[in-house]
């Protein structure tokens, strides 16, 4: 009898775990990969940055604070037959330099790019963009009267370049904000700093928290106007992000274009007037720097960190952005700007790819009315990549990153995934993807969905498959035991059966 009940335990046993393993791989089989990048080979070619060069690439430092460098080598000519790169590695006099598509941020040229150097002034393009984005957050506006108080600016050195604020008195944010960019002031840092951080050291970690949200992460600030600190530092590299984001900001754009301003009469002060730092800018200091396209930025200047220069400059559609760290006169940090701006007009063109609100591609969209099972996506702008003069179109490669479905409600411009350009292994160019289309949800759309979610636990998934093979497991074991109760109940029925005797009375012997 034990045996049997073993028998039967064993029967059991292969039988639920069979189920279970026959469960197990139809789900793995049924289950859906989610494609996280599509490449599109037969799309618009699409074009690449320009390889970067390092003419005379020293490495990046790896310490925390910058070490100083030697200035620039003596100025050179180039060779007649030197190629453009060659020619402008010579004119660059500078520790580091980079180049950069304005609109994608596609890398056309780098020079010890992430080297870490100290920036001078041109930090106040971080001050600047805190101070904005508070405006666009609606924490302040432009209008707000901002009181000066002199202990903030009292240990400002007797040489600092200042907007000459006293204390208690009161201007307007925009107007400290047109001083600090176009003038320099370091003043009028200070007091932007105390007015939307609080303290100076509440704003410089938004001043931090910005360069990251911008992707500069090699960079470290220690105040809002840029005067030396050891631990004040950043990269060519990075200022060029900073730089493309501050420059989708128009109010930021119109300040830095700025060849002089005239400040208003305040409470303390008569009118003041300013002439931009900038050269490339105005022609009022220098009119040999002057650069026809130059729309801004920023430039900065101490005894640790050389002459800087970030600056912007447009060419019909096309913009591009340079910085340049370290060099050894103010001269260089202008003509090596004019350099890094020229060569990429020259070398480079621009190359539309996708029109704003083109096709791109489509997603499965779930739980959605009226029988809706896709929408169309479209770039969220149109799409132009600067690629190097005769570089080859079909050379570029489009890659689309778009989830397997989503789930209505979906908005039309709702960003759904993304689609990048390369040139030989190098991305140019990564936009949005939006929907097309608003789509709203099945009135039982909500149940759906719930169903999907708790189907999506894997906990819930196999208590189910155990619950399911487990009733298999009983079936099968019912239906086994019925078959063999059958088959000895007809053994017995066939074991006890006697033929009849007949019994002969009259037999005689």
């Amino acid at each position: 009898m034990k045996m049997k009940m073993k028998f039967k335990a064993r029967r059991f046993i292969f039988a639920l775990l069979s189920i279970i393993f026959l469960f197990g791989s139809m789900n793995a089989a049924a289950a859906p990969s989610v494609v996280v990048s599509t490449p599109e080979p037969t799309a618009a070619p699409v074009r690449s940055a320009a390889p970067s060069a390092s003419p005379t690439a020293s490495g990046t430092s790896a310490s925390s604070t910058p070490a100083p460098s030697s200035s620039a080598s003596a100025e050179s000519q180039p060779s007649a037959t030197a190629s453009p790169l060659d020619a402008l590695g010579a004119q660059l006099l500078c520790e580091a330099a980079v180049l950069i598509d304005g609109k994608s941020g596609a890398v056309l040229y780098e020079k010890n790019a992430n080297e870490r150097l100290y920036p001078a002034s041109t930090t106040k393009i971080a001050t600047a963009m805190v101070a904005l984005d508070a405006v666009a957050a609606g924490e302040v506006g432009l209008d707000d009267m901002v009181t000066t108080y002199g202990d903030d600016i009292a240990e400002l050195p007797a040489d600092s370049s200042v907007l000459g604020l006293i204390d208690g008195e009161e201007m307007p944010l925009g107007d400290l904000l047109n001083g600090l960019l176009v003038a320099s002031d370091n003043d009028a840092a200070i007091v932007i700093a105390r007015y939307i951080g609080g303290t100076q050291e509440a704003f410089v970690e938004r001043m931090n928290a910005l360069m990251q949200k911008v992707g500069a992460e090699n960079s470290h600030f220690e105040n809002a106007h840029g005067l030396h600190s050891d631990n004040h530092y950043t990269t060519a590299a990075d200022m060029a992000k900073l730089t493309k984001y501050a420059m989708q900001n128009n109010t930021f754009r119109d300040y830095v274009s700025n060849a002089h301003i005239y400040l208003p009469v305040t409470n303390k002060s008569d009118r003041r007037y300013f002439i931009n730092t900038n050269n490339l800018i105005s022609r009022m200091r220098f009119t040999d720097f002057y650069y026809d396209k130059a729309i801004g930025v920023k430039t900065g200047s101490t005894d640790q960190a050389g002459y800087c220069l970030v600056a912007a400059a447009q060419s019909g559609e096309r913009e591009l952005i340079s910085v340049v760290l370290k060099s050894d006169e103010q001269t260089h940090s202008h003509t090596s700007s004019k350099a890094l701006l020229e060569y990429g007009f020259d070398n480079f063109t621009s190359y539309k790819v996708a029109k704003q609100g083109e096709i791109l591609s489509e997603v499965r969209i779930k739980y959605a009315a009226g029988g809706i099972d896709h929408i169309p996506l479209v770039p969220q702008t149109a799409v132009a990549l600067t690629i190097p003069k005769g570089a080859n179109k079909d050379e570029i490669e489009m890659t689309l990153d778009v989830p397997e479905f989503v789930a209505a409600p979906v908005e039309i411009d709702q960003v759904i995934g993304s689609v990048s350009y390369k040139y030989h292994g190098q991305v140019l160019n990564t936009v949005p993807l939006v929907s097309d289309a608003t789509v709203p949800r099945h009135a039982l759309g909500f149940i759906f969905q719930g169903i999907d979610r708790v189907w999506s636990i894997r906990a819930v998934r196999i208590v189910i498959y155990i619950l399911i093979a487990a009733a298999f497991a009983l079936v099968f074991i019912f239906i086994a035991g019925l078959i063999r109760a059958l088959g000895k109940k007809n053994k017995r029925s066939s074991s006890s059966y006697k033929p009849p005797t007949y019994h002969d009375n009259n037999r005689k012997f």
